[in-house]
């Protein structure tokens, strides 16, 4: 019974992340430009690609120390 409501949790969480709309990489591969809901509204936002890629790998490690204790 435990791991259905763990699942419900996890899907909650996913139906509750913001959509990234329209993404956009620039002509020189350096950034990317998407409209997010992050605040309610869309909002157009500008990231350097290289930042991108570095957090989410942050973001992977704390996921994976949490999950499976690496």
């Amino acid at each position: 019974m435990s791991s259905d409501n763990s699942m419900v949790g996890q899907l909650r969480e996913l139906v509750a992340l913001p959509e990234l709309y329209q993404a956009t990489v620039s002509p020189d591969g350096t950034k990317v430009a998407f409209y997010w809901d992050k605040s309610g509204r869309n909002e157009l936002y500008i990231y350097m690609i290289s930042k991108l890629i570095t957090a989410v790998k942050l973001r992977m490690e704390k996921y994976l120390e949490m999950q499976c204790g690496i």
